[in-house]
């Protein structure tokens, strides 16, 4: 299995997608200011939240079934595709009148102004992300890493950019409102080209007259479970909800102020998302063909890559801390001391490797979602906890403590269990035979 190839197209993909994630981080930020900025992170980490519970696990699910069905076959392909998209897009609609009815009970009692904006918002928001993540799901067995991630990582901020950047020298400033609109329109866009150029588009379109019945649904959420109790643990441990716990307990502001943090920080981690995108399908297959030593090659080699990767990037941030966070104004000058801790605690996760993608392509997904929930639990409270006392420094302690024991406990299972040990490769040679291919 080739994945030097897959992750370093990937990686391509993703160095271009670096630039571009920190001009729309840099963009936003600014242009909305901290407070806005916390709302705005917000109605994102609510409608990911949505878009994971709605999917039942199914997109996840269904790169493991996609990787092990061959490739020439297109009548089963068509199938699993389209039998995924029922079920999540099922999901969305649910998802949709859970938070219509969520909304009008926050009419009926009154609550916040800001809180009935993230709900309404988020009902725009949600299909959104829905649609994106189904897509890079069932796209990466099938035509790879760089494919998967190139529209949302390059097509995405190349559209968004240009509008934010429009609508505040038309109108003077930006509102979240207009910012979730605009997010919608140049995502959606990006999503229908992406779909309908590419091999994924032309499965739906020849499997629209597929029918499936309820009780075939039914078995697919239910083998489908265990992915969507780890995707729900594992974006808590992506820390993509901690805005959300800081808003709720410190305020609008400094969740922004946060999360400007947090997405600086999450490039450090950018080598580990590249490289287990990579993994996953081979993970799958190899686990099915029984050959252990090859399985235990292949994630000897990501974290490798990781460990090769990742150590560049933090550098480079904590370098240059105080000259980025100049450029968003006096407002965000916590962040560059909230970095140091985040780029420490996303510089161990990436080095301890794609731990948590190996245990759900291998079929140990409950043993993983049981892990991350005691893990991602704990986080939540330390976070709260930090928080509450009204100590961002505190809360970005307690964010990077958590990655260190939830990456510590998942390595210590996969060896205990499989002994299959994430650990990069000591010899120098062996770290350029990583680089290269599997």
């Amino acid at each position: 299995m080739d994945i030097g190839r897959q992750a370093m197209g990937g990686m391509a993909v993703r160095v271009i997608g670096l630039t571009l994630t920190w001009a729309t981080t840099m963009c936003l930020a600014h242009a909305l200011g901290p407070g806005q900025y916390g709302v705005w992170t917000v109605i994102v980490g609510l409608s990911s939240l949505l878009a994971t519970v709605f999917s039942f696990g199914a997109d996840q699910f269904a790169t493991r079934t996609i990787a092990s069905t061959h490739q020439n076959d297109s009548t089963d392909l068509r199938r699993e595709a389209c039998l995924t998209h029922a079920i999540c897009l099922s999901g969305t609609v649910i998802g949709l009148v859970v938070l219509l009815g969520t909304l009008c009970l926050a009419g009926v009692f009154n609550f916040s102004l800001r809180l009935q904006l993230v709900l309404t918002a988020s009902l725009m928001m949600f299909p959104v992300i829905q649609l994106i993540v189904l897509r890079q799901w069932i796209t990466l067995p099938l035509l790879g890493t760089a494919a998967a991630i190139a529209p949302e990582q390059i097509l995405l901020p190349l559209l968004l950019i240009p509008a934010v950047t429009v609508l505040k020298s038309v109108n003077g400033s930006v509102s979240v409102n207009a910012t979730v609109m605009a997010y919608a329109v140049c995502s959606l866009t990006v999503w229908a080209v992406a779909m309908w150029t590419s091999r994924i588009g032309r499965l739906i379109h020849s499997g629209l007259r597929d029918r499936f019945e309820f009780r075939e649904i039914l078995g697919r959420v239910a083998q489908a479970a265990p992915f969507l109790g780890s995707s729900l643990v594992n974006l808590i441990a992506q820390v993509r909800l901690m805005p959300l716990v800081v808003a709720a307990v410190c305020g609008f502001e400094d969740a922004g102020r946060l999360a400007v943090a947090l997405q600086m920080a999450t490039l450090v981690a950018m080598p580990l998302g590249v490289v287990t995108l990579s993994v996953m399908p081979g993970c799958a297959r190899l686990h099915g063909a029984g050959d252990h030593e090859a399985l235990q090659h292949l994630i000897r080699s990501a974290a490798t890559l990781c460990v090769c990767l990742a150590p560049p990037i933090a550098i480079g941030l904590l370098v240059f801390r105080n000259s980025l966070f100049a450029l968003l104004g006096t407002e965000y000058s916590p962040s560059a001391q909230l970095l140091i801790v985040l780029v420490i605690g996303q510089l161990f996760n990436a080095c301890c490797g794609p731990n948590g993608a190996v245990m759900q392509m291998i079929g140990m997904e409950r043993v993983y979602m049981k892990a991350l929930l005691v893990t991602g639990v704990g986080q939540m409270i330390a976070v709260a906890a930090a928080g509450m006392a009204g100590n961002l420094i505190a809360v970005a302690i307690a964010i990077a403590a958590s990655q260190f024991a939830s990456n510590i406990v998942l390595c210590l299972i996969l060896w205990r269990r499989r002994r299959l040990p994430l650990l990069p490769y000591a010899s120098p040679s062996r770290w350029f035979a990583a680089l290269r291919h599997v």
